[in-house]
């Protein structure tokens, strides 16, 4: 505000011919501002998909679903401060719209957990990607389902013998845990015949 105030005090100092000069001067500067603007946000996007990768194939094959809730993320190699973040939508689809020209990377993490499944990519996790303007929907990434971990262990039967088994080495405390864990199955077996039998 400061600056065009300055001009104006400018122009009012400066002969008709000047301030014609001047004001054409600070509307072209205008219209350069506003155009470097408009160019800035850019009309080119990129986006994608991610889908489970069932056969592991790399190869996004018909039948195989889009992927949903993974995040992606997009930076410019010449400001890779400066992350986007999209979360992929029931289809498994992204898009970053409004984009410059320039040279960017794509990428996802390595494996991704959803609800109790974890799942590892196929596919590299980041892509480079040139935009002159146009726009950039191959932007994939695959991923399959790891092993199952068979869910959680069965328990085991606690043993008198594996009790003592697991006491130690130590031949001197064996005996006494030994002693121990006898007495005290001996005084639950004895406490739950007396509630049984009243």
């Amino acid at each position: 505000m400061a600056l065009l105030e300055g001009m104006g005090q400018m122009a009012a100092r400066l002969s008709q011919r000047g301030r014609k000069g001047l004001m054409t001067l600070i509307v072209g500067t205008l219209f350069l501002l506003n155009l470097n603007g408009a160019l800035a946000a850019g009309s080119a996007s990129i986006g994608g998909c991610v889908w489970y990768d069932d056969n592991g194939n790399t190869v996004w094959d018909g039948g195989e679903n889009g992927m949903a809730g993974v995040t992606v993320e997009l930076y410019n190699v010449l400001e890779p401060g400066n992350t986007y973040n999209r979360t992929t939508t029931e289809d498994g689809s992204y898009q970053f719209a409004d984009l410059p020209a320039g040279d960017y990377i794509v990428q996802v993490p390595e494996t991704v957990k959803l609800g109790l499944a974890e799942y590892a990519l196929t596919t590299d996790n980041h892509l480079p990607i040139s935009l002159a303007g146009e726009d950039c929907s191959d932007a994939n990434f695959g991923y399959e389902a790891l092993a199952s971990t068979g869910g959680p262990a069965e328990p085991t039967a606690v043993t008198l013998s594996s009790f003592a088994a697991k006491s130690g080495t130590n031949s001197a405390v064996s005996p006494l845990w030994l002693g121990l864990a006898g007495l005290t199955l001996a005084a639950g077996n004895l406490f739950w015949r007396k509630r049984l039998t009243g």
